[in-house]
C-alpha cells in the first residue's frame, strides 16, 4: 500500500516539509494587524450600535442634515412662497421684506434650518439669516436685489424709510402681532413655533402652562370662522394634558410675545410746554393723523411721531432686534414727551 506521502505530489510534499520563518519584524507587522482590525471592527460595532441623534428635533435615528421634522418643512414652505409673492410684487426692497420674514419664526427653527443646508451655525443670527436669503435669493442670480440690499445696510436704512409714502399702521404687507388673529399665514408659524417649543421644552418644569394654551386657544377661536381658516392644523393641546404643565415657560421663545411682555431700555423725559405753536395741529408722518405738536415724540434722531405709532414699532421689532427710527433706523434710545398721557402709555413698555 502506498504511503501517504507517495500519492501526494511532490509540491505538496515540499510544502508540507517547509515551516514558515517568522522573525521578530514580521510577528510584530502581524500583531499590529491584529491589533488594527480589532479596532476596526470595534468602530463599526459601535457605528452599528450607537444611534443616530438630530440636534434639531432631538429623535434618535438620524442626524439634522437629513432631518424631515414639521418645523424645518413649514419653514423651508413658506419661505419659498414668500420668495414667489415677492417676486410678484412691485416690492423694491424685496430682500429685507424677506430678512424680516425670517425673523417671525423660533430661533431653533432658523438655526435648525441652517445646520441642515450649511452643517453649522454661525456666529450670529444676523449672519445666519444672510446665509439663509443666499440659499434663496442666489447672489449669483439676484444681484441688483443684493446691491440694493448691502447698500442699505451700510447705510443704514431699512424699508420702512421706501414703503413710508404708502405705508400705515394698517395697511402693512408683513405679519404683525396687531393682525395675527385674522392673518392665515399666523396659523402656519405659530403651528412651527408652539412645535418648536414643545421640542426644545425643559420636560422637568412643572411651570403652568395654563396662560399659553388660552392664548393659542382663543387664536384658533378668533380664527375658527375666518374664511382662510387652516383646516390641516393639528388639534391644540389640552389644558390637562402633562405638556400643558410646562410649555407656557418656553413662550418667550416665540416672536409672537404680548404687547406688554417685552420692555425697551429707552430713557423717557417728559417736557411740558405752554408755548401756543406746542399747541399747534401737526401730522404724524406714519399714520398721518392730526395731533397737537406737544403730543409728537421726539426721539433721539430728532424723528418725531406720535405715541401709538412708537409703540406699535415696538409691537413690530423682532425679539432679536431693538426699535428703531421709522425714519433713519436710528436706534431709539432717549424719548422726549410732552404729554403725561403719552408718558404713561410709554412707560409700560420701557424698562425701569
Amino acid at each position: 500500500m502506498s504511503s501517504f506521502n507517495e500519492n501526494s505530489s511532490a509540491e505538496n510534499r515540499g510544502a508540507s516539509q517547509v515551516a514558515p520563518i517568522i522573525n521578530n519584524n514580521t510577528s510584530s507587522h502581524i500583531y499590529n494587524n491584529i491589533l488594527s482590525d480589532n479596532a476596526i471592527n470595534l468602530i463599526q460595532s459601535l457605528r452599528n450600535t450607537t444611534p443616530y441623534y438630530c440636534s434639531h428635533c432631538r429623535s434618535v435615528g438620524h442626524h439634522v442634515h437629513n432631518c424631515n421634522h414639521v418645523t424645518l418643512r413649514i419653514f423651508d414652505h413658506e419661505l419659498y412662497k414668500k420668495k414667489e409673492e415677492l417676486l410678484e410684487t412691485d416690492e423694491e426692497d424685496k430682500l429685507t421684506a424677506f430678512e424680516d420674514f425670517i425673523h417671525k419664526f423660533h430661533i431653533e427653527i432658523v438655526n435648525g434650518f441652517c445646520r441642515k443646508k450649511y452643517g453649522t451655525v454661525f456666529d450670529t443670527i444676523d449672519e445666519t439669516i444672510n446665509k439663509i436669503m443666499e440659499y434663496f435669493w442666489s447672489p449669483e442670480v439676484y444681484t441688483a436685489d443684493w446691491e440694493l440690499y448691502n447698500e442699505q445696510q451700510d447705510s443704514g436704512l431699512g424699508w420702512y424709510t421706501d414703503r413710508l409714502g404708502t405705508r400705515t399702521i394698517d395697511e402693512n404687507s408683513f405679519v404683525y402681532p396687531s393682525s395675527l388673529n385674522e392673518n392665515f399665514l399666523f396659523n402656519r408659524i405659530l403651528m412651527a413655533n408652539v412645535l418648536m417649543n414643545e421640542i426644545t421644552i425643559n420636560e422637568n418644569d412643572e411651570t403652568d402652562f395654563l396662560n399659553f394654551v388660552n392664548i393659542v386657544n382663543n387664536i384658533h377661536t378668533n380664527n375658527h370662522n375666518n374664511d382662510n381658516n387652516n383646516d390641516d392644523l393639528p388639534e391644540l393641546v389640552d389644558s390637562n394634558d402633562p405638556l400643558a404643565q410646562a410649555l407656557v415657560a418656553t413662550q418667550a421663545q416665540t416672536h409672537f410675545p404680548q404687547d406688554s411682555e417685552r420692555k425697551f431700555a429707552i430713557n423717557a423725559q417728559l417736557i411740558l410746554s405752554d408755548k401756543l405753536e406746542d399747541l399747534e395741529e401737526c401730522e404724524c408722518q406714519i399714520c398721518y393723523d392730526s395731533k397737537g405738536k406737544h403730543r409728537l415724540v421726539k426721539l433721539n434722531c430728532n424723528h418725531e411721531f406720535c405715541a401709538p405709532c412708537i409703540i406699535q414699532i415696538m409691537n413690530n421689532t423682532s425679539q432679536y432686534r431693538e426699535p428703531c427710527c421709522a425714519f433713519c433706523r436710528a436706534q431709539m434710545t432717549d424719548f422726549t414727551v410732552g404729554s403725561e398721557e403719552d408718558l404713561q402709555n410709554l412707560q409700560e413698555r420701557i424698562l425701569t
